[in-house]
């Protein structure tokens, strides 16, 4: 009885693991669509290429020929993704791309407060869209009427 015991709660909990991990992989590709899609139809002062720095789950999901990852020169880039290990220096990268006029976008948190353009985080039902303002409007971006429904500030 026991082994029956230890046996359920033993494929139970690995069955579990495996369902968040499945969610996680939905959720995290679910993001990159949302913010590609953000990034290809904003209009900003640069029309030209959606670039990477770092590297997270949401960005092993970008798919384009028109996505650059880590670059090294920035001058090229529309929009610039920061994702998840860049969150320790992320003021350092936000206060470099902010100097080249290029809007940033990432999903962590105190990302707008720091100094960046665009945060995306999963809301109740859709994706929420904290926004720099003034960042936005010193860039002159301009997005979507789709996305600027999603604007929570």
């Amino acid at each position: 009885m026991r082994y029956v015991i230890f046996y359920f709660f033993f494929v139970i909990f690995f069955a579990c693991n495996a369902l968040a991990e499945i969610a996680g992989y939905d959720e995290a590709k679910a993001y990159a669509v949302f913010i590609q899609k953000m990034a290809n139809s904003a209009e900003t002062e640069k029309n030209k290429i959606f670039c990477i720095v770092g590297g997270d789950e949401v960005s092993k999901f970008f798919v384009n020929d028109n996505i650059d990852v880590n670059p090294k020169k920035y001058d090229h880039c529309k929009v610039v993704y920061l994702a998840q290990d860049i969150k320790k220096i992320f003021r350092i990268e936000v206060d470099k791309f902010n100097k080249k006029r290029i809007p940033t976008i990432a999903v962590f948190d105190n990302f707008v407060e720091g100094g960046g353009t665009f945060r995306v985080e999963l809301g109740r039902r859709d994706f929420e869209i904290t926004m720099n303002s003034k960042t936005a409007k010193d860039f002159s971006v301009k997005l979507n009427s789709t996305f600027v429904t999603l604007v929570i500030n």
